[in-house]
């Protein structure tokens, strides 16, 4: 079945394309297991968890409609910077069943 549901070669190199303007990321990771795709991006500034949220969800629009109905993808999202920072790691949860990330 994961057949039909063919993942771009350049996956992760898109995803990563999305946030090279972005300041407050460090880095940018995109693994994929059977039919689970992992996102770990690394922020290296202290960011509100709200707007780190968004910043990865915007990762879904490389995946594609069709994928996200196959696919299940978790995000990781941590901290490298040096200021102390409790809001991370956060970690979230899209089911290919539903249209919505869970944190």
């Amino acid at each position: 079945e994961i057949s039909n549901y063919p993942l771009s070669k350049t996956l992760e190199e898109d995803i990563r394309s999305i946030y090279t303007s972005d300041k407050t990321i460090d880095s940018v990771e995109v693994n994929q297991k059977g039919r689970i795709i992992y996102v770990n991006i690394a922020f290296n500034t202290a960011v509100k968890v709200d707007t780190a949220k968004s910043l990865a969800i915007k990762s879904l629009d490389k995946i594609g409609e069709d994928n996200l109905t196959y696919y299940e993808v978790q995000f990781i999202l941590t901290y490298t910077g040096e200021e102390e920072n409790k809001n991370f790691p956060l970690f979230g949860s899209k089911n290919a069943n539903s249209t919505k990330v869970v944190w």
